[in-house]
């Protein structure tokens, strides 16, 4: 019988929103999974190999009302770097995300799920590419930077690299990121966000995708916070260009408040934000509000 020497751990979180959305066909409410950080439990284990490398898996499932794979992956790490094989982040993933107001719900059209006739024109661009079956390399960090490529089915070529640095109360984060595939296809994004130790922070994303069966389209996102203690304020600014057609824009304008609760692992949040599209293609001039209460709590 073979040796089981992996250490293992069970944790995840589940995430549940009420959603008010008020447009044209009317106010509509319901409860569901919250998409920007959607409910999901992982399985994680690593054993040691040698000194200073280990392997490792990792799986995870999302959860919210149906389940879905998110990572099913095994890697080896040490000195060199890590090596990761099987379904997961390519390796620019997360290039949108160097938000540091420590709000929740705001900017890159949180859930669209809730929305009747605006959906579909916002996006984070996210050089990423999404996740999916891949084999990643992770560099060594080298001080602050460090940086990741990955090649996935169907010729998949993704790379990023990331700067995260703390000094004297403020904290600073960066990231790029690319991918691209076969034909006329391919996404490049990048973002940066700084915390000073007074609580304000500052954040901004930008992404452009190249398409051969569809319009160029690029997105520009802004958003600033403020932190006390546990609870954070964000007020953001989204606009979209040619998401769905040639010349088609949206603007996403929100405001958001999140708690954190850090004895139970939970946070409590609010969010509103309002949705904008115009695209002359289809006649759309329209816009909806989406109001989200909701709360997060891990395990």
């Amino acid at each position: 019988m073979a040796a089981q020497a992996v250490d293992f751990t069970v944790s995840g979180h589940i995430n549940r929103s009420l959603f008010i959305t008020d447009s044209d066909a009317g106010t509509k409410a319901k409860v569901a999974d919250n998409g920007g950080s959607g409910t999901r439990v992982r399985f994680k284990g690593s054993s040691e190999m040698m000194e200073g490398g280990s392997a490792g898996v990792n799986l995870e499932y999302s959860a919210g009302g149906s389940l879905g794979l998110r990572y099913a992956e095994v890697y080896y790490s040490g000195e060199f770097g890590k090596i990761t094989i099987g379904h997961g982040d390519d390796g620019g993933e997360g290039s949108v995300y160097s938000d540091k107001s420590g709000a929740f719900g705001i900017g890159h059209g949180q859930d669209q799920t809730t929305l009747v006739t605006t959906a579909g024109y916002f996006s984070s661009h996210d050089g990423g590419g999404g996740r999916g079956e891949r084999i990643r390399y992770d560099t060594p960090a080298i001080g602050p930077v460090s940086a990741a490529v990955s090649v996935g089915n169907g010729d998949e070529i993704s790379a990023g690299v990331k700067i995260s640095q703390d000094f004297g109360g403020t904290s600073f984060g960066a990231k790029v990121g690319t991918t691209q595939t076969p034909g006329d296809n391919g996404t490049v994004s990048a973002s940066a966000g700084v915390k000073l130790a007074s609580g304000v922070a500052v954040s901004g994303a930008w992404g452009s995708t190249e398409s051969d069966s569809g319009p160029d389209s690029s997105f520009f996102q802004g958003t600033l916070g403020f932190s006390m203690g546990d609870t954070s304020f964000g007020a953001s600014w989204y606009q979209s260009s040619d998401a769905k057609n040639d010349g088609s824009e949206g603007t996403a304008i929100g405001v958001g408040v999140n708690h954190n609760l850090p004895k139970v692992g939970a946070n409590v949040y609010a969010a509103v934000q309002n949705y904008a599209v115009e695209d002359v293609a289809v006649g759309l001039d329209d816009d909806e509000t989406v109001v989200m209460i909701g709360t997060r709590i891990k395990f």
